[in-house]
């Protein structure tokens, strides 16, 4: 039995540059940030959704909102978009394709997201100070980036074959970083 390769980083960023690796062929980019718009909401059921084609998307305005979507199928995709301060959101997906994207605005936004499939793909902004991140992605293709704000934290653990991280974040940030699988990939900016 081969004992597959671990990585853990966690550190509270300084003013300096800690860790920068660079960006490797196929690797995931902070260009997918660049995709955030309105979302299409053609599936009306915002909750749990059973299936094979789900598209969910939820925008908030104001304060303490909270925002869940649920999702197993094979062609999930969901988009959640919340302006204001202290506002929450928990995603889960469940399926061979499933893609989110999480924008937050203002300070004091929570996200726990989770995926498990082979596609998995999470685009996340948290554009406000005190902003927490708790991500998790089981399969094959996880990729994530993510863009934080001043005295946020950002936890994420990977598990599966083409794991990688890429993070923008000032210095302030808490990060811990776990990935277990064979293509090991994490970059940070600082900004």
């Amino acid at each position: 039995m081969s004992a597959r390769p671990r990585r853990r980083w966690q550190a509270r960023l300084p003013a300096v540059l800690l860790l920068a690796l660079p960006l490797g062929a196929g690797a995931a980019d902070l260009s997918l940030l660049s995709d955030f718009g309105q979302p299409d909401i053609p599936q009306a059921v915002l909750g749990l959704s059973g299936g094979s084609g789900n598209v969910a998307g939820i925008y908030q305005a104001g304060d303490a909102n909270a925002a869940r979507i649920e999702q197993a199928g094979n062609g999930n995709n969901a988009e959640v978009w919340q302006t204001g301060s202290n506002n929450a959101a928990d995603v889960s997906q469940r399926g061979a394709n499933a893609e989110l994207r999480l924008s937050q605005a203002f300070s004091g936004g929570l996200a726990t997201l989770a995926q498990d499939g082979t596609g998995n793909q999470m685009a996340i902004q948290q554009l406000g100070a005190t902003a927490e991140v708790n991500s998790s992605q089981l399969g094959d293709g996880n990729q994530l980036v993510l863009q934080q704000q001043a005295n946020s934290q950002f936890i994420s653990t990977q598990t599966g074959n083409l794991n990688q991280i890429v993070v923008d974040l000032p210095a302030g940030v808490a990060l811990r970083v776990d990935q277990v699988g064979n293509g090991l990939f994490f970059s940070l900016r600082l900004n």
